[in-house]
């Protein structure tokens, strides 16, 4: 054991080749004796001997005696890395087996687990690249196997989000305690109490933290909302609607990372739900938030902390649901110059309850349409599963774009879809620059498609000799030739489904805090083949929401 984690040494025959590794109790009589095998999860991962600690996930937080998976073991692969975590597990319990295997059995073994995936990708790629199938056949099959499923959220929750009297008593007694801002709560609630509104109140009564009055407001209370926020006199007021549950901790934890991060204007968590049975479930783990995002009506559930000089001026129409009051409260910071002050606090602090109220979207959208109007962003809003936001710069304010497709010019799809772009682009301003990269000169296949475009006045040709088709070399030259103040990377398999789709990409760029606009792309099967990038622990990336239909709500809403 080292560094509080176990380490399986590598056999020299097995580095450089694919393996079968699984993880398990060292007998069914190590598992009789500790019935507690199935709460106790291992992460593993592939220590490199390069020097630098580097190392490749395999399996994040996966049960023992449930795990196993084929993966390749690359050449500079030192040791298997277990770190266990829940019920503790004597090392002698624990073993993994490792097994050399050929690439067709490792081949065979991911496509028996993925076969409708696998399907999926080989007739897309006769669709719509027949001459890259095989590789995008071998890139998809190796991804694959290094992919695992993440844990239960139950058992997730277990491990990692249970607290017992004496981390609740530990958070009392942080160092910091002594500056802790005072907190109020504000109970918002639509309908007239019932068991939505009696179980928030009670949550928020029996946390560890005192002197938190709870103020209700909504039907039946004579003072409006301003007079009811006037009578407060705490630091800050914990926003909360009927049906949103806290755990014993959440305030305090809140007040703890206030007086951390030196009272900053907002704080907000994690939440999750509460299923009918009482199960808790449907994880939601917030990002950041920017404000395309806030503008869509889907991150603002959940217990907020605002200070109290951040609530006042608020907007007409919050008076009946936090959510609004949340949303009002950052487009605010955000018009102020001051959205950065708003920070998320990475713990599960809400359990939202089957009955729990909820903003109507159309009250969402006054607020996000209102705060458009004053700030002059070019965007309107439309009302569906969340807030739909229209961006597209006007006529008026769109500047010249280059848009540079790299490109062998030797497929026949590439005439295609470079004419399409031509056609189907609706912009005031806007050249395309075809970027070929290879030895020179051209062969009949090129000249034919460049031939083809060059009648167009608004198609400019960049011709780059190397050794072969270097897509970053392309661009890069491309980006150096070109004059325009914004440029526009594209593939040349790509062709637009909406004219408007170059207005809209900058128009985004109308939010100061944007430097970079991505497109949604999809297959032709109107399955989302990328709606942005996630940067893996292991430094590669993944598509987000792949293969998700389009239009769909995606994962926790957002998605187009």
């Amino acid at each position: 054991m080292t560094d509080g984690a176990y380490l399986a040494p590598l056999p020299d025959a097995l580095r450089g080749s694919w393996c079968r590794l699984s993880l398990g109790p060292t007998s069914m009589a190590d598992c009789g004796r500790n019935p507690r095998f199935d709460v106790t999860v291992v992460q593993v991962d592939i220590l490199l001997s390069d020097g630098d600690g580097d190392s490749i996930p395999l399996a994040p937080l996966l049960p023992i005696g449930r795990w196993s998976t084929v993966t390749f073991l690359p050449d500079d692969a030192e040791a298997i890395r277990l770190h266990l975590f829940g019920e503790p597990v004597p090392p002698a319990s624990v073993t993994l087996a490792c097994c050399r295997v050929t690439r067709r059995a490792a081949a065979l073994h991911i496509a028996g687990r993925q076969t409708p995936r696998l399907i999926a990708t080989v007739l897309r790629g006769l669709w719509t690249n027949p001459h890259g199938l095989m590789g995008r056949l071998r890139a998809e099959l190796g991804h694959l196997g290094a992919q695992q499923t993440l844990p239960p959220f139950t058992q997730w929750s277990s491990l990692f989000d249970t607290w017992s009297d004496a981390d609740v008593a530990r958070l009392m007694q942080e160092p910091n305690r002594s500056v802790w801002p005072t907190i109020d709560t504000l109970m918002l609630h639509a309908n007239p109490p019932g068991p939505a509104f009696a179980a928030s109140r009670e949550s928020a009564l029996a946390g560890c933290l005192p002197c938190s009055p709870v103020i209700p407001f909504g039907p039946g209370t004579t003072a409006s909302l301003a007079e009811a926020l006037a009578g407060m006199t705490a630091d800050y007021v914990a926003v909360l609607q009927a049906g949103e549950i806290l755990p014993t901790h959440a305030l305090a934890l809140l007040a703890h990372h206030a007086a951390r991060l030196g009272r900053p204007a907002v704080l907000y968590a994690d939440e999750d739900r509460v299923g009918p049975n009482g199960a808790r479930c449907e994880p939601q783990f917030k990002p950041p938030p920017n404000r395309t995002l806030m503008l869509s009506g889907t991150q603002c559930t959940g217990v907020w902390l605002i200070r109290r000089d951040r609530l006042s001026g608020f907007s007409a129409g919050c008076e009946r649901w936090a959510e609004t009051l949340r949303l009002d409260a950052w487009l605010r910071l955000q018009e102020d110059g001051a959205a950065a002050s708003a920070y998320r606090v990475p713990f599960i602090l809400t359990h939202r309850r089957p009955d729990a109220e909820t903003a109507p979207v159309a009250a969402m959208a006054e607020l996000a349409a209102a705060h458009i109007a004053r700030t002059g962003l070019p965007a309107t809003v439309g009302v569906g599963r969340s807030l739909r936001l229209k961006f597209a710069a006007p006529r008026s304010a769109q500047p010249r774009v280059s848009i540079i497709i790299p490109s062998a010019c030797r497929a026949p799809h590439v005439l295609r879809y470079v004419s399409a772009v031509l056609a189907r682009t609706d912009y005031a301003d806007f050249e395309v620059v075809v970027v070929v990269s290879g030895k020179l000169p051209l062969d009949f296949d090129q000249e034919r498609v460049l031939a083809a475009l060059e009648s167009d006045r608004r198609v400019r040709q960049v011709l780059i000799e190397t050794d072969r088709f270097n897509f970053s070399v392309a661009n890069n030259r491309a980006i150096a030739s070109s004059e325009s103040p914004l440029v526009c990377l594209l593939n040349d398999d790509v062709e637009p489904c909406d004219p408007g789709w170059l207005a809209t990409m900058v128009g985004h760029l109308a939010d100061p805090a944007v430097g970079v606009v991505g497109a949604l792309l999809c297959y032709p099967d109107r399955t989302i083949q990328h709606a942005g990038i996630v940067l893996l622990p292991d430094g590669t990336g993944e598509h987000l929401q792949r293969f998700r239909p389009c239009p769909g709500p995606g994962h926790q809403g957002p998605a187009p």
